[in-house]
């Protein structure tokens, strides 16, 4: 048989199984170990033990049974344990519960959140991609303008060798 680690919940049971069985035990032995005192000992005659001359009149008779206010003091105590570990037992599976469905929630929460970074990542090199694109537009533009002659010359020489009007546009 392989041994497996005992959790807070197995070993609550446990605990309370032995406090019920203990329970039932010590009610048991308690109506059996009751025992009354023995009428020899409180008897005239044995108020001295022969041959050796001790008067016993002044000795209590001896009881093998605890006083019943201690035993039912005891049992109270068992009862409230009992009680105390039966809530236990009871807080704990709803604890386990509560964990379990907080596990669950985290798990999808993990994969939304991990959802999101790959998405955000995405739109981020894509504006880096526009960025990179706006630089490059601007410094075609930039190339265009320059190699273009001055917008006057232009429409100086147009006029002159074009038949046919058009408009310029200066940048």
């Amino acid at each position: 048989m392989a041994l497996r680690p005992i959790n807070e919940n197995e070993s609550l049971k446990t605990s309370l199984l032995e406090a019920r069985q203990r329970a039932e035990s010590f009610s048991a032995a308690e109506a059996s170990n009751q025992v009354q005192p023995c009428e020899d000992f409180t008897s005239a005659e044995s108020t001295e033990l022969g041959e050796f001359g001790i008067n016993t009149s002044q000795i209590a008779p001896f009881s093998f049974a605890p006083p019943s206010g201690l035993l039912n003091a005891q049992h109270e105590m068992s009862a409230k344990k009992l009680d105390f570990l039966e809530q236990e037992a009871m807080r704990c599976v709803q604890l386990e519960e509560q964990v379990r469905q907080l596990e669950k929630s985290l798990q999808i929460l993990t994969t939304q959140y991990n959802e999101l970074l790959e998405v955000d990542g995405e739109r981020l090199e894509r504006i880096e991609e526009l960025e990179h694109d706006v630089i490059d537009l601007r410094q075609l533009i930039k190339d265009q303008v320059s190699v273009l002659p001055d917008p006057i010359t232009l429409a100086t020489f147009c006029r002159e060798h074009v038949s046919h009007k058009f408009y310029v546009i200066a940048a």
